[in-house]
Order: C-alpha cells, then structure tokens, then sequence
C-alpha cells in the first residue's frame, strides 16, 4: 500500500468542522491551521457557516475540486455512509475517528465494521482507522488530530494503537527542547492501513531517523517481521508491545479488539529483524531520546567518572549485569592520572574512577581529557551527586564543551538527586544533551541499543 499521497496531501477536507471547541470537528480544524498546514484547506459543514475564519461548505461534492484527503469527524454510521461521497469526489484517503466499530464485540459494531470494509475494499480506499486518533506529519503542517499539543518538528516517528499513549508521547517531546516529531500515526482498528504499511511508508521517509511503535496486536506476521527487517537496516526501531501477561492481553482484547498472539514468539521475531523492543513506557522514552539526540553507543566498553564511589559502585554492578563491559584503564593513563592529581588528592585509578566527594569541575575536565586517550570507549558515564563542595553548574559546562569535541564516544552525564541538580539538567536539556536523574535505567538502554547494532551489523554482512 502506498501511502506517499496519505501522508503528503496536497489538498484536504475536513468533513464535520465545528463551532463548538469542544468537539472533535472544531479540534481537528484548528489543529491543521495551528500546525501550519498551508495548502487546499476546505471545511465541510451542513450549515455553510463562518468557523475559524474559513468558509464551509455544505457538502463534500459542492467543493468542485479534486482532494487528496479526507478527514471525517462525524458518528461511526455517517461516517461510513460518507464514503460513498468521498468516492465520487475521486478521493482515495481517509482518517476515520469515530468508534463503535468492531472493538466494541457487539454485533452492531461488527456489521458496522463489515459495511466499512466492503467500501474500502469496492473504491480503493487507503483507511487510517476507525476508533483512531488521526495522524501529524509536521514536514508538510499535516495534523489531524484532536490533540492539545502542537508537535514540533523532529527526527522521531510515532506509530501508536493507543491514542492516549500517543498523546502522552507528543506531551513529552513538547515539554523537550530537542525532541521533536516527524510523524505520528495512530493505528486505530487498522480496518485498512495497518503497522505494516505505515513502516513501508516510514522506511523512505527522510525526515525520520528513528521509530517508536506502540502495539497491541500484529495483523500479519510474517510481512510485519519482513518490513521491520528491511526498515531497520536504515533506521533503528523501538517497539512497546502490552499483553506481556495474560491479564495485560485481556486488557488489549478489550481496548481495540485486538487478538493478542505469543509474547515470546513476537519478542523473538523482533529481536531478530533487528528491532528493540522497550519493557517499559519509560524505557521507550529514553531510548527513542538516545537515538534522536544521536548519543549511540559504539561498542560495549564503558568509562565511568564519578564524585561518589559507593554509586559508582552501584552503577558498576548494573553495568556488568546488562551485559557492557567496564573499560581497563592503561597502566599510561593511570599513571598520568596519578600525576594529575598528586598535588591535590588520591583518586582511585580504577574504572569507575573515583574522584571523591570534592571533586571540583576541573578535576573533571582533567580526568576526562586523559582518559579519552584510551582506545575503543563505546561511552562515558559521568555521575555526579550533589555535596558539600560540588560545583554542579560549573561541572555541567565543562561536559558540554567536552561533548561537542567528542567523536564516536558519546557522554552521558548522571547527575543525581532533585533540587540542587534542576538547573544542570536544564542546561543539558538545551543543549540537546541527554542527561539523567537516575542509574539504573541507562545501562539497559545501552545496552539494547548495541544489542540492534550489532544484530544490524550480522544481517547486512
């Protein structure tokens, strides 16, 4: 199915604007014209009014005009009807939001679906939907949406059978400086368009760099661990999958009608078309910032620095436990570390290399000059706790300059705590840097991250 047209309209009809700005139709329409969308905007309305300054129209055949896309924000049984008027108009796309389709498991609902997917199939058309939240493309200013939130553009790409987990995603990356959207498509019942499809579609797609998806169910297997294969020889892809437990996959059932398959089998299949998959919403988070920020791993092989040596413990461990490996400083390196230092403090010239407690900014910059001088680093991990004497601002400056001159050794900066770190991690934030609160969850991240590269790099040799 190609979607180039879907996703890059070049004209647009929004069937059931609105005056009231609570309702679906007034939402949608402001969306589009907030978003920026600045080609052939028509507003279909039965009155004719005024709404949001742009005349309506009556009736979709009264426009006069061919339409690249439709968007119906009117009940499940009009809606269906209506595609025999978005046929005439010689129209082949359709965002559909209204529920009461075939995931309600009642019979209405499902000769409701049966008539809509017999109109689909007679006149061809391209179905985003029903029981959908609609789809953004901010390359072109495409949004529609009934969201609150104004994606800015970015280098992500969001798939999502949960409209609500769609929102809350597009509600983060607003909130971050550096995380911005290319797409968002939400699948809905995929009567029509389904996870596959839109992956063939994203796969050229030059604005996207990486793909979250979030999923109930898979239509088809075999084509979705295909296209997954050949999407992540280009780009990597980050999947939330529900039902993971029997209660989690009665829950899916009831939310789209989804027929949920074999955790494991599925967890199989994407590890080995070379996908992520994230055990949690916060974990998709996290990595889908890593790869949009472009702070990949290289290799397994961590450098730690750290003003705390029991976390830096602590950290070790989770390190170790996640299948990375702890950089062996050279007996050079410590050496020059030894002298560094002499005048001032024994440090321990180990990995993780503490700096104690009073570790000021420079001892910092000191010992991360020296030790990127060691051979094969995949990544620096500097922590930081809040004490006495720690300059955190002045330490997040200095990361910042030593980020920008790195080459293939991304930083990632832990600084821990709450109060007396909140203006480091503003600082990070706007300077595109991906910085954390916490330990724990960054090793696993990482080391997933490799885990697809590595998997990447097997498949194409």
């Amino acid at each position: 199915m190609l979607l180039n047209r879907f996703f890059n309209p070049r004209s647009i009809a929004i069937v059931g604007v609105s005056e009231n700005p609570k309702k679906v139709g007034h939402l949608v329409a402001k969306n589009m014209i907030d978003q920026g969308y600045d080609k052939e905007l028509y507003f279909v309305h039965p009155s004719g009014a005024t709404i949001l300054g742009k005349q309506t129209y009556k009736d979709l055949n009264d426009l006069g005009t061919s339409i690249d896309l439709v968007v119906l924000a009117v009940p499940a049984k009009v809606a269906v009807s209506y595609l025999d008027s978005v046929h005439k108009v010689g129209c082949t796309n359709v965002v559909m939001f209204a529920a009461g389709f075939g995931e309600t498991k009642t019979v209405d609902g499902d000769e409701l679906e049966k008539q809509l997917l017999e109109k689909a199939k007679t006149y061809n058309i391209s179905l985003l939907g029903p029981n959908c939240i609609g789809c953004i493309n901010t390359n072109n200013g495409l949004n529609a949406t009934f969201f609150n939130t104004i994606p800015k553009k970015g280098k992500i790409s969001l798939v999502s059978q949960s409209g609500a987990l769609g929102s809350a995603m597009l509600d983060y990356s607003a909130a971050k400086t550096h995380l911005g959207i290319s797409h968002f498509v939400s699948l809905g019942n995929k009567s029509v368009i389904n996870e596959s499809d839109v992956l063939s579609y994203l796969l050229t797609d030059k604005s996207t760099s990486v793909i979250g998806m979030y999923l109930e169910d898979v239509v088809d297997g075999d084509t979705f661990a295909d296209i997954l294969s050949e999407v992540t020889k280009v780009k990597p892809v980050v999947i939330l999958k529900s039902g993971r437990t029997s209660e989690g996959s009665k829950a899916a059932m009831s939310h789209t009608g989804s027929m949920v398959g074999d955790d494991d089998v599925f967890s199989a299949v994407i590890c080995k078309a070379g996908a992520i998959r994230a055990d949690s919403f916060a974990e998709f988070q996290m990595l889908l910032s890593l790869y949009s920020l472009d702070a990949v791993p290289s290799n397994r092989r961590m450098l730690v620095l750290s003003n705390a040596g029991g976390m830096g413990v602590l950290l070790a461990d989770e390190i170790v436990k996640q299948k990375l490996q702890l950089v062996t400083v050279s007996e050079s390196t410590s050496e020059k570390l030894k002298h560094a230092f002499e005048d001032t403090k024994k440090i321990t010239i180990h990995n993780p290399i503490d700096l104690l407690g009073d570790a000021s900014a420079f001892d910092y910059k000191k010992a991360i000059d020296l030790t990127m001088k060691e051979k094969d680093i995949g990544g620096v991990i500097v922590l930081l706790t809040p004490q006495a004497n720690t300059e955190i601002i002045e330490t997040a400056h200095v990361l910042q300059k030593i980020y920008h001159s790195l080459k293939f050794k991304p930083l990632y900066p832990i600084f821990m705590g709450k109060k007396s770190v909140s203006e480091a991690h503003q600082f990070f934030e706007k300077e595109g840097i991906a910085s954390f609160r916490y330990f724990a969850a960054l090793p696993q991240a990482l080391s997933k991250m490799i885990d697809a590269q590595e998997m990447k790099d097997q498949r194409i040799s």
